[in-house]
C-alpha cells in the first residue's frame, strides 16, 4: 500500500503530514522568500529623481521565484517516495507545487487531489487529511 501524506502549503510556510503511522507525523518548514512590497519614491541620480522600481521589481520577483523553488525542493525531499499526496492550502502555492511535482520530479509520488483551504491548525490539517484518505479521525 502507498504511503498517505498531506501537504498544507503557502509561499510562507509548509506542513507535511505523514499518516502512515498510528500517530501522524507533522513536519514544519518556513520559506525564505521575502514578501512582495511596492516600492515608493526613487533614488537620487545624475538627473533629478529616477525610479528604479522596474529594475529592482524584476530582480525581486526572480529572487522570490528562486526562493519558492528551494521551498518546493525542501518539501519534496521530506515526502516519502511512494506517497499518495493530498496538496492543500490558500493561494496559488498549492497549484504551483503540483506543477513543480509534475514537471521536475519523476518519482512514484501520486497527487491524489489539490484542495483549496484556508489557514488551519495542525489538528484541523490532520483531521482533513484523515477524512480525505478514509481514516478515522477519533479513537473509538
Amino acid at each position: 500500500m502507498r504511503n498517505p501524506c498531506a501537504v498544507w502549503l503557502s509561499h510562507k510556510e509548509a506542513f507535511i503530514i505523514n499518516l502512515n503511522q498510528s500517530v501522524p507525523v507533522i513536519q514544519h518548514f518556513e520559506s525564505t522568500a521575502e514578501r512582495k512590497h511596492k516600492a515608493t519614491g526613487g533614488v537620487r541620480a545624475a538627473k533629478s529623481y529616477a525610479h528604479r522600481s522596474s529594475i529592482s521589481a524584476a530582480r525581486d520577483e526572480e529572487n522570490r521565484r528562486n526562493a519558492w523553488k528551494m521551498h518546493y525542493q525542501q518539501i519534496l525531499a521530506s515526502i516519502p517516495k511512494d506517497a499518495q499526496l493530498l496538496i492543500m492550502g490558500p493561494g496559488p502555492a498549492k497549484t504551483q507545487f503540483a506543477h513543480f511535482l509534475r514537471d521536475h520530479h519523476n518519482s512514484q509520488v501520486e497527487v491524489v487531489r489539490v484542495e483549496p483551504v484556508g489557514k488551519m491548525t495542525e489538528a484541523q490539517m490532520v483531521a482533513f487529511a484523515k477524512t480525505e484518505f478514509g481514516q478515522t479521525t477519533r479513537v473509538s
